[in-house]
């Protein structure tokens, strides 16, 4: 369902219409003119919930998602990066920015950062064993874009609609969550000249739920949940996961930070994996896979820029930036993306850096280059 968001011009009701500031609490009730009176805002705490009860439940992007997932919505063995791709073919031009583990609601879960074209980002729970959404929350930039998490659920846009004809103002933040009761709502927070309030909105119906308005301090939660800046305390627990050897091998390849660290278990002819994305000092992302056994590093992406990080794999084999920097300057061209992994030719298996870069004309080409030899073993070009 690629490019499943799309671009549309919200219409932003000026002026505050008919606000009633009612009694200042968390319950609504309908004044004799049908509106709702506003209540205060609090913060919301939930039961824990199991898979089983989420797996009853209709979720997100729930056919995609579960197409996506080579076990077919059970637990899943296979790498994170497979779901991330399928975010990303579902979101179109969002572009990943990051991944850490984390727990919400008693089920550990992946939250998954994309920003859009517009600067905004989109923040995803996905929950770890079944990989099924559990949230999503936008922020940040312009909010000029729609989502239709299909499976029933209204579409965003319409949801923006829904709140601003509720109360007028201009959207600046909205959450898709799995309420108490699980019962999936809207939460749409909206901005005007007497403050800032959140409206909610059933997810299926459409339906008005509740206006609350937030003060100083829940207004300032928020902005620090928003916040983009990297938390050392995520990379120290990631850390501690990792063997001691496998520490001293991803410190020789990058001084990135670390973001998320997990082994997956082979199959019986199969090596254990650990599967580790690293941040930049620029905050691009890399992903790789490293043996449990040997430390060797097996795979590499990088599917996001500013390229001008390094990649140190060791022994004879040559650096990424020597790579990017000899096919750059031969195609005098600009890297769209990266990977390294082991390829094939002529029926022989070679350890390669699989490089797309776009050329000063604007047409892109893909080079394999030996990383021993660097001998270029590949080249296509695409419209």
């Amino acid at each position: 369902m690629k490019g499943s968001i799309k671009k549309t011009s919200l219409v932003i009701l000026t002026g505050l219409g008919s606000l009633i500031m009612g009694c200042q609490n968390d319950e609504v009730i309908d004044n004799l003119d049908g509106t709702l009176q506003i209540g205060q805002y609090e913060q919301e705490v939930f039961d824990d919930l199991t898979t089983d009860e989420v797996q009853s439940l209709q979720t997100p992007y729930e056919e995609s998602m579960t197409a996506a997932n080579p076990s077919n919505g059970r637990t899943m063995g296979g790498s994170t990066s497979i779901m991330i791709d399928a975010l990303v073919e579902i979101l179109g031009e969002a572009r990943f920015k990051g991944i850490e583990a984390d727990e919400e609601r008693g089920l550990a879960v992946y939250r998954i950062k994309f920003q859009l074209e517009g600067g905004g980002y989109i923040e995803i729970a996905l929950i770890k064993d079944i990989f099924q959404i559990l949230e999503i929350v936008g922020y940040g930039g312009s909010l000029d874009y729609n989502l239709d998490p299909q499976s029933g659920f209204i579409s965003l846009q319409v949801a923006f609609e829904k709140a601003i004809a509720a109360h007028s103002g201009t959207v600046v933040h909205w959450e898709l969550e799995l309420e108490e009761d699980n019962k999936w709502e809207y939460e749409i927070h909206i901005e005007n000249d007497a403050g800032r309030f959140e409206v909610e909105i059933d997810a299926f119906t459409g339906d008005v739920l509740e206006i609350n308005e937030l003060d100083e301090e829940d207004e300032k939660e928020f902005e620090k949940d928003e916040d983009d800046q990297h938390d050392e305390e995520v990379e120290e627990r990631e850390k501690h996961k990792l063997p001691e050897d496998i520490k001293i091998a991803l410190s020789a390849m990058t001084d990135a930070r670390l973001t998320l660290a997990e082994k997956e278990e082979g199959d019986k002819n199969e090596r254990d994996i650990w599967s580790i994305y690293v941040k930049t000092e620029h905050d691009a992302v890399i992903y790789l896979e490293i043996t449990d056994d040997t430390e060797d590093l097996i795979y590499a992406k990088g599917d996001e820029g500013p390229f001008d990080y390094d990649l140190i794999i060791g022994g004879d084999f040559i650096s990424l930036k020597e790579a990017l920097l000899m096919v750059n300057n031969e195609m005098q061209s600009e890297t769209y993306y990266w990977y390294y992994e082991q390829v094939e030719v002529e029926d022989k298996v070679r350890w390669a850096f699989v490089i797309k870069v776009k050329d000063h004309k604007g047409v892109y080409h893909k080079i394999a280059v030996d990383a021993i030899t660097t001998d270029w073993l590949s080249f296509e070009t695409f419209d």
